[in-house]
């Protein structure tokens, strides 16, 4: 509860009746960094709890090395964009004196590359950011159609220069409790895709319903649409749709792998539906983001029982 809460300076071990292949590989991918077969004795209980120490450190001064290096290395690459793209900018405008229309035409370009660029950054230190063992979760209670608002006013340029329409249905009484960085971040890539990968003159539509203990979230689309063999690559790091069709769709390949980690965290998932050249529907369910109704403040522990 309290590691998946973003708290980190917790070693887990893990006891088990059985020790198998199985349970081991479930109590890793939990964040166990031990596993005890039961019965043990104390001795066995302090040699375990010390090895998980030692293994929980040395992985979290890992990943802190690797976040500090992302943002040195982000920090670097971001600072020769912005003067390159300021220069750009002024010199689309006219402020740099004026430009023929093959000249305009290429700069246009040049503006297209550094944008492309600048996205692959954010994704890397969004990953980034998601891996490291120091970063503080910010859990908040807010209206759910205050984030697709804030997160469909993002995309609305890259939307209105593709003439696609996004539509919403949320319910104006909807709150839920999360990271709002998270959560942004998580529908603004899949709406980034839906337009994307949409039909110029196509449509998006978001929907946000709750079931019981958890928050549903629909990003719909009438785009180019995935086969099977597609799908199953779909979340990988780094991997993005081999279509002839998406050639000259620029991107990173980690936004839908950013976005799984984050439903991850919320004991969530997501699912595809997808019919090759008719669209894609992509649900995000998140188990532990309610939490409204719970006595006590807004950083209260999502996983405690309302009583």
């Amino acid at each position: 509860r309290r590691v998946r809460e973003g708290n980190h300076d917790v070693a887990i071990v893990l006891t088990a009746g059985e020790l198998n292949p199985e349970i081991a590989m479930d109590a890793a991918w939990r964040g166990a960094s031990a596993v005890l077969p039961r019965p043990f004795t104390e001795e066995q209980l302090v040699h375990a709890a010390a090895r998980a120490l030692e293994s929980h450190r040395s992985r979290r001064m890992e990943r802190d090395r690797r976040y500090a290096f992302a943002l040195t290395l982000g920090h670097e690459l971001k600072s020769p964009l912005d003067a390159v793209e300021m220069t750009l900018n002024n010199m689309v405008a006219g402020l740099l004196g004026p430009v023929n229309d093959t000249q305009f035409d290429a700069l246009c370009r040049a503006q297209s590359r550094i944008q492309t660029m600048r996205g692959l950054v954010t994704d890397f230190l969004d990953w980034s950011r998601l891996a490291a063992e120091h970063r503080r979760r910010n859990m908040e209670i807010f209206s759910a159609a205050e984030l697709v608002r804030r997160v469909v006013d993002q995309a609305a340029e890259a939307a209105e220069a593709a003439k696609i329409m996004i539509l919403t249905d949320v319910p104006a009484s909807l709150r839920m409790r999360a990271d709002r960085w998270e959560m942004e971040t998580l529908l603004g890539n899949l709406l980034s895709n839906a337009v994307k990968y949409n039909r110029p003159g196509g449509r998006v539509v978001i929907r946000v319903h709750e079931e019981e203990a958890a928050i549903f979230f629909e990003v719909e689309d009438t785009g180019i649409g995935m086969d099977p063999a597609a799908l199953s690559r779909l979340f990988k790091p780094f991997s993005r749709l081999r279509d002839p069709r998406t050639e000259g769709v620029p991107g990173s390949g980690l936004g839908l792998a950013i976005a799984r980690e984050i439903a991850l965290l919320y004991d969530g998932n997501i699912e595809v539906d997808s019919i090759p050249d008719k669209g894609s529907r992509f649900t995000v369910c998140l188990r532990r983001c309610r939490g409204v109704q719970q006595r006590g403040p807004a950083d209260a522990c999502p996983f405690e029982d309302s009583g």
